[in-house]
């Protein structure tokens, strides 16, 4: 049975996606772990750079991505605008703050030295809620992907 996407101020379907199959669900795992290995071994700087690319991709969208919410949610495209602006935000604070909160940190207390490291941890799954589409993600994989993770996304059942 397809998943339908449809315009809630027309009622006219947009769209329509055929749900995915356990083994598809099963090889998207396998192809991001794959990924991932590689991906948490590129240098910070060479994910930064990604990351401007992706602020571009937001500027040079904005009113395309804001339609598509409009369409697809209802969402007031003034909304939905102000929405991708905060994404490019987000992404322009971790551009500006990543290589801070990644940095080791040391901590001596006098008897002892301990030092923090962060370290990429694998895989993580999101699931998100359908009402701030790009906002919600964004929040989710930009430190995650930033860090050195794969990211996998699956919309709230609701």
């Amino acid at each position: 049975m397809p998943l339908i996407s449809i315009n809630p101020s027309t009622n006219q379907e947009i769209a329509s996606y055929n749900e995915y199959s356990d083994s598809k669900v099963s090889d998207i795992i396998q192809s991001v772990d794959l990924s991932q290995s590689s991906w948490n071994k590129v240098s910070l700087e060479f994910r930064l750079d990604c990351l401007n690319e992706m602020i571009g991709v937001l500027k040079d969208g904005k009113i395309e991505y804001s339609r598509l919410m409009a369409d697809e949610m209802g969402k007031p495209i003034s909304q939905a605008e102000g929405e991708i602006d905060k994404c490019i935000w987000l992404c322009e604070y971790y551009f500006e703050n990543a290589a801070q909160f990644l940095e080791d940190k040391i901590i001596d207390d006098n008897a002892q030295k301990y030092i923090i490291t962060i370290q990429p941890l694998g895989i993580i799954l999101g699931i998100m809620p359908w009402n701030f589409p790009f906002w919600q993600v964004f929040r989710f994989a930009i430190p995650t992907i930033i860090a050195g993770n794969g990211a996998i996304l699956k919309h709230a059942s609701n």
